[in-house]
């Protein structure tokens, strides 16, 4: 695995390709789906290597695409978003759209600064040690979660 700098992060990530990979050995009929904001996410497969390559910049461009394939690909300018929103959405046709109360907002900035504090998580873009996702303030990231909370609080 790679982040979006090619920088290998193996030692920060499980296994997870290899869910992808066996699946249709035990369950043939079964769905996957990739969520992804730049090239190195699961499900990124699903898009022809040279249409990634040729969107990312420098010199570690060929080693960050992903190639595990979904059957379905969710993308956004953040990935997280687009993963929140589908799991918004599942609740929401359940009638259980209150469910996921970490994408409130608040809920999810105090997981990002646990995270950071306790955890020591770094933001994925800036590699730094900081309350920030893929370079964002937590202000900016923060909008959009208020977004998906509201439409899927919609009747």
């Amino acid at each position: 695995c790679h982040n979006i700098h090619g920088h290998i992060i193996d030692q920060h990530t499980a296994d997870m390709h290899r869910l992808f990979e066996e699946l249709p050995r035990y369950r043939p009929d079964a769905k996957t789906i990739g969520v992804g904001d730049g090239a190195n996410e699961i499900g990124m497969g699903s898009i022809p290597w040279e249409a990634l390559h040729c969107r990312l910049e420098g010199e570690q461009a060929a080693r960050v695409p992903c190639r595990i394939a979904t059957d379905f690909n969710l993308l956004a300018g953040v990935s997280n978003w687009a993963a929140y929103a589908l799991a918004q959405a599942a609740c929401r046709l359940r009638g259980q759209a209150d469910a996921i109360v970490w994408s409130d907002p608040r809920a999810q900035h105090q997981l990002i600064e646990t995270l950071v504090a306790e955890a020591g998580a770094v933001d994925g873009m800036t590699g730094r040690r900081e309350t920030t996702v893929d370079g964002l303030v937590m202000d900016d990231y923060l909008r959009i979660f208020s977004d998906i909370a509201r439409l899927a609080a919609m009747r």
